[in-house]
């Protein structure tokens, strides 16, 4: 659809039609929501600014290859600890358990490879001659994917076990980014089933640690490690985009064979994250006896 709309309209039509669904989502929410007796929270605001500038420099530096990156990074590390000195702390202590920790973890690996793939691959689709509709039929598998993984996921974890269903998803999602990186020289069409097996390894492993870590946690810090997960997502997303960025260097600016041999190169990095997080993540399960694990009932 937004392919369509790109080619025959104009690209900022792709958000304007955003709109009306935003607005009517907003007026169900506020109708129709009532949330119940909140407890008053506090926010540690100098640890939460410290990581936030931390993690903000190491992004960008990443993203232009300049000494920022190596600055963010230095500050990474006592950013974190100043934050977990902050009452509450920014990241809940419950992170040093097992099962929150590898949900954490896993988000941050998987999200910058996900993620920081997904940013490319129209720009893979261009590179082989392939125009703006065919550029969003390439990213649907990964999008349905996922989705149906999610779905099967919720459905199958009291059976399958947390562990199994996490090293399923890290191993489909490497796998995946593993076969964009060999994609190069294929038809465009045979890159599609990779998508989908990396939408696929995200909808098990991202879900099944969400249900997890948060079936582990204390009803009053659920918000917490919620918001962490997300958050850890949500920054190494933004991180891999600057990741893969800095693989393809001054070929961003090429075309056809050159720009589309570059990009494999990134989602081979992207892979080998994907497999740091398997391997992570079989480590610490196994450690806990935790590789056929079930959420607790």
């Amino acid at each position: 659809m937004g392919g369509l709309i790109a080619t025959y309209a104009s690209w900022r039509w792709v958000f304007y039609l955003n709109l009306p669904f935003g607005l009517a989502a907003a007026y169900l929410v506020a109708g129709a929501y009532r949330d119940g007796p909140r407890a008053r929270g506090k926010l540690a605001l100098g640890p939460a600014l410290a990581f936030a500038a931390a993690s903000g420099l190491a992004i960008l530096g990443l993203e232009g290859a300049s000494p920022l990156a190596l600055v963010g990074l230095f500050l990474l590390l006592p950013a974190f600890r100043y934050q977990a000195k902050g009452d509450p702390p920014l990241l809940p202590p419950l992170l040093r358990e097992p099962i929150p920790r590898v949900a954490f973890l896993g988000n941050l690996l998987a999200g910058a490879a996900y993620f920081g793939s997904v940013a490319y691959v129209p720009l893979f689709a261009h590179a082989r001659g392939a125009g703006p509709t065919t550029q969003g039929l390439l990213l649907t598998p990964m999008t349905v994917g996922w989705t149906l993984a999610s779905i099967a996921a919720s459905r199958i974890l009291l059976r399958a076990g947390v562990g199994r269903l996490t090293l399923l998803g890290f191993g489909l999602l490497t796998l995946g980014l593993l076969g964009y990186a060999l994609a190069p020289g294929w038809p465009l069409i045979l890159a599609a089933p990779f998508g989908f097996l990396a939408g696929v390894g995200m909808g098990f492993s991202m879900l099944t640690l969400l249900l997890a870590a948060q079936e582990r946690t204390p009803k009053e810090e659920l918000g917490a490690l919620t918001s962490a997960l997300v958050f850890a997502r949500s920054l190494s997303g933004a991180a891999g985009v600057a990741l893969l960025r800095g693989v393809l260097g001054e070929r961003i600016q090429s075309t056809g064979t050159v720009l589309a041999h570059a990009l494999g190169q990134a989602f081979l990095l992207a892979s080998a994250l994907a497999f740091t997080a398997f391997l992570l993540a079989w480590r610490l399960l196994r450690e806990r006896g935790l590789e056929a694990g079930r959420p607790r009932g």
